[in-house]
């Protein structure tokens, strides 16, 4: 984990994700078909930014993500980035 949501509580990143918690519950059963784009789809991106990045950077992920949630953009798998910290060393 990394960002924001490594220095606040477990129940302050329960609130985070509430709202995406909420939607899939709820609004994403209104749903006739699935219509993601994507694969994850943009709740589980969203969660797993928020879990990986923290919450600024996440925020900056997702916005992209539903920017891009359009029929001209070019959809598939979508990963998450990994964090920044986490690319291969390439020295010798």
């Amino acid at each position: 984990m990394g960002g924001f949501t490594e220095s606040i509580s477990a129940g302050a990143r329960t609130l985070l994700l509430l709202p995406i918690l909420l939607y899939r519950r709820f609004l994403s059963r209104l749903k006739p078909v699935p219509t993601c784009r994507f694969s994850p789809t943009c709740s589980a991106y969203a969660e797993e930014a928020l879990r990986t990045h923290g919450l600024l950077k996440a925020i900056r992920l997702v916005t992209w993500r539903l920017l891009r949630c359009q029929p001209f953009a070019r959809a598939g798998y979508d990963p998450v980035p990994p964090p920044a910290h986490s690319t291969p060393d390439h020295r010798h």
